[in-house]
């Protein structure tokens, strides 16, 4: 589904409404895509640098979570990839323990894709 914007000015029709919906809450085979990035000190080897990643969709599950480093390679003492954890309706963790101490900015970033 293409998003259109709605103008204010206007009168909301149903299928403005409709598009609200499907934002909000994605249906099975549905995804929603965006960025990330993490930084942060590392005080010691294993430190983990960690955020939260909110979804756009309230009240739908997704079923997995992939990410990837297209934005900025790990780099400033963090060794590998980020993870995921704590995937919820609310959105998920992206984090990484693969670290190397003491460092100031190690920092990572990329796309993410939520699968419904």
């Amino acid at each position: 589904m293409s998003l259109y914007t709605v103008n204010p000015d206007q009168t909301a029709e149903p299928e403005d409404l409709n598009q609200l919906v499907s934002v909000l809450q994605q249906s099975p085979g549905g995804k929603e895509q965006g960025e990330y990035f993490i930084a942060g000190p590392v005080y010691g080897n294993g430190a983990i640098v960690s955020a939260w990643v909110g979804s756009l969709s309230r009240g739908s599950l997704p079923v997995s979570v992939t990410v990837d480093t297209s934005i900025q390679a790990p780099t400033g003492g963090m060794n590998s990839n980020p993870g995921t954890s704590n995937l919820s309706a609310n959105g998920f963790q992206i984090y990484n323990l693969n670290t190397t101490g003491p460092n100031v900015n190690a920092r990572a970033g990329g796309l993410y894709t939520l699968q419904y």
